[in-house]
């Protein structure tokens, strides 16, 4: 196995100290603390202690952004032969959207944004976050910060460290535009695109063929 060394360097524009391997930011320590990276995650894999790495994307409904970002990023793992290294799934911190046990369909709107750009949203309902949850998944990744509340909230709090936004991984840290309430979904998709790239370009490295022997 190929050793790959961490290094901390602080941006000077926004006085972040950010964590790269091979040239690549990888993670942020912010001003409070509250977001260190997914070193130890990449370094459990390229240990072989673990063979796919578990994201949950989570939004307030799961009919519009976190579903359009499991398929983007599904999409993304799949067109770069990676799709058996990850387990990927969506869920809403709202229950609004489940009725009786079954799950809404994707908003129309993003089903059509995502087939603009030749995915599929065909099969997807709306689940609920449980707190059952927090052991199955590496990784919960929030379109934004009242997502990141509830979803800690539901899961009794953030114990080791799982809880993520995906826009934390660009170099815009902040939340995915709305379009439930913009209207927006290309400016939504984008976003969302942005992020899935950015996170699935810190992972992909870790299977074998890139960091390993």
């Amino acid at each position: 196995m190929i050793k790959t060394k961490t290094e901390f360097i602080r941006n000077k524009d926004t006085g972040i100290l950010e964590a790269y391997r091979d040239g690549k930011r990888v993670g942020v320590i912010t001003a409070m603390g509250d977001f260190i990276g997914d070193v130890e995650l990449m370094e459990k894999v390229e240990r072989g202690e673990q063979s796919k790495i578990r994201i949950m994307f989570v939004c307030l409904g799961n009919i519009c952004r976190s579903p359009m970002a499991e398929i983007i990023f599904k999409d993304i793992a799949e067109k770069a032969g990676k799709a058996n290294d990850f387990i990927v799934s969506s869920s809403a911190t709202s229950d609004e959207n489940v009725y009786n046990g079954v799950g809404a369909e994707v908003y129309p709107p993003a089903k059509r944004i995502l087939e603009r750009h030749g995915l599929s949203a065909d099969g997807k309902r709306a689940v609920q976050l449980s707190c059952d949850d927090y052991d199955k998944y590496d990784l919960f990744v929030c379109m934004d910060n009242s997502n990141f509340r509830d979803a800690s909230s539901i899961l009794n709090g953030d114990r080791e460290g799982k809880l993520r936004l995906l826009m934390g991984y660009t170099s815009r840290p902040g939340s995915v535009s709305d379009p439930w309430y913009t209207g927006d979904f290309e400016t939504a998709y984008a976003d969302i695109e942005e992020g899935c790239k950015a996170l699935f370009n810190i992972y992909e490295r870790c299977f074998k063929g890139e960091n390993h022997a």
